[in-house]
């Protein structure tokens, strides 16, 4: 299938789409992603980053494009490949589910209640959602799975995300898109498609015979030339649901074409070096290897600092940006705003995926300026975030995601700390706190969470097994191996618990 369109990207270069991903890429469900920026309100304290989820989704479907050439060198056609394009497509799509700034909407409240539907709310009115009423339907009952005993909570935009991708393979399909028709999908229907992009999103949602097949497929008679950790290795098993987990973990995991490119990106746009790491040394390490009758994902021993030095540059970004006292002054003081304007109908919860649609950073940032401009003698958050009138920062408390002290209420944390409490702090109605989670190692039941460390020994002439876990300097080699992983993400995965006084 020959090229038919590129981007000039900034990060990358040239980036080229198949037909398939171009006419994703044109349908209105994709590009209102222009309309909504990467980091929310970071270009507030960095006015660099004013780029979109709709650049960064195009520089992730070229990271999937590096990796898939580095991981199947003998696959050429990335463009007919039906395993390579799903994951590509999962790259490209993996963000179309955000809605206006981000991750700030589940956080709005109208009388109480959530300003987003619940994912409950969504399964009990299947049609306005884009969702099968059948509960038998794969991706339903993924959904479900994945979100169990948060059902009840607002929906996460990866939920919305499978929503919205079912809807733009649909238009495909069906001809009320741009680009439409069969052979664009590849002789595939809608659904198949719809589920198995899905499935490298939400593990939970299972991948189609189709899929299995080709991925047995792509594989095929090359398992003879994979690196082999041990005698098992001879006979494998399960090729197409241990492919499915290393593609998808190159999707959303702690090594894959997501992280990458958002570090890359927003280094660059906010003007600073803290994201930068040896990316063309990291790709070109990994592989699938076979260990114990099972494909995994590998990495060459010689890049093991490589690794260390990618996971620090994420670590780094957190701290030093994503974390920012300012853009987390102003994501509070929005957040209000937004509650202000729910309050008062000038925006309305969706009740539907149609609605949920129009929400970007521009219809929510005009309606707050013009709200604040309406009477500008009166006193709103609006006109605080408009005239940057920011809360002051108490303190910050900063410990690992799964430290215990988050059982505690915010206020019992702040009395505990050794912040200088102000008098009256306890009734203060302008008292106020917001939190912010940096996330380096993904741990997922559903995926690898870091590779397996290989080298070649020449002197036996064979492969052998490493580990990361002995070798990162990361790692305290007090520790025993097993308590090792534990330890790192309780390091650089962390939660910081911001308290501020409104002014």
């Amino acid at each position: 299938m020959q090229e038919t369109s590129y981007f000039h990207d900034p990060i990358h270069g040239h980036i080229h789409l198949s037909p398939l991903e171009r006419a994703a890429v044109d349908t209105i469900e994709f590009q209102r992603l222009r309309f909504i920026r990467q980091n929310s309100l970071l270009h507030y304290v960095f006015p660099g980053a004013f780029h979109t989820r709709f650049a960064h989704s195009i520089g992730v479907c070229h990271n999937a494009y590096r990796l898939l050439k580095q991981l199947f060198p003998w696959q050429r056609d990335q463009y007919s490949n039906y395993v390579m394009q799903v994951t590509r497509l999962a790259s490209l799509l993996h963000d179309v589910g955000h809605g206006a700034f981000s991750h700030m909407l589940p956080h709005v409240n109208v009388s109480g209640s959530s300003f987003l539907p619940t994912l409950k709310m969504v399964l009990n009115k299947p049609t306005l959602w884009n969702l099968s009423s059948t509960n038998d339907d794969p991706i339903t009952q993924g959904l479900k799975e994945h979100f169990k005993g948060s059902e009840g909570s607002p929906i996460e935009h990866e939920a919305l995300s499978v929503l919205i991708i079912k809807r733009i393979f649909h238009l495909l399909a069906n001809g009320n898109a741009k680009h439409s028709g069969q052979d664009l999908l590849l002789g595939v229907s809608a659904h198949t498609w719809a589920q198995d992009v899905s499935s490298m999103l939400i593990g939970s949602i299972p991948v189609t015979n189709h899929f299995l097949t080709c991925a047995e497929a792509l594989v095929g008679d090359k398992l003879k030339t994979l690196p082999r950790l041990d005698e098992e290795s001879a006979t494998l098993n399960n090729i197409g649901p241990d492919l499915k987990i290393i593609l998808s973990s190159l999707v959303t995991g702690t090594i894959d074409a997501d992280r990458m490119d958002y570090l890359m990106r927003d280094c660059q746009s906010c003007g600073v070096n803290y994201g930068v790491f040896d990316d063309v040394g990291l790709i070109s390490a990994l592989s699938i290897v076979c260990e114990k009758s099972h494909l995994k994902l590998g990495l060459n021993a010689k890049r093991t600092n490589t690794l260390d030095d990618y996971l620090w540059s994420r670590y780094q970004m957190f701290k030093q940006i994503y974390c920012h006292k300012t853009h987390n002054a102003y994501n509070v003081l929005l957040e209000l705003a937004m509650n202000d304007l729910a309050a008062d109908n000038k925006i309305k919860p969706p009740q539907s995926l149609d609605d949920y649609l129009k929400l970007t950073d521009d219809y929510i940032m005009s309606r707050v300026f013009e709200y604040a401009q309406s009477n500008p003698q009166g006193h709103s958050w609006a006109q605080s975030f408009a005239k940057r009138k920011l809360p002051k920062l108490l303190g910050v408390h900063e410990a690992a995601i799964d430290d215990p002290i988050w059982a505690l209420d915010p206020k019992e944390i702040y009395k505990a700390s050794d912040f200088d409490h102000y008098p009256g702090w306890q009734g203060d109605p302008f008292f106020i706190t917001t939190t912010q989670k940096a996330e380096v190692i993904r741990r997922n039941k559903e995926a690898q969470t870091l590779p397996v460390i290989y080298y070649f020994n020449k002197h036996q002439n064979k492969y052998t097994k490493g580990s990361y876990l002995q070798q990162s300097v990361f790692f305290n080699s007090e520790l025993k191996p097993n308590l090792r992983l534990a330890e790192l993400s309780s390091r650089l995965n962390k939660r910081l618990l911001y308290f501020f006084k409104l002014q």
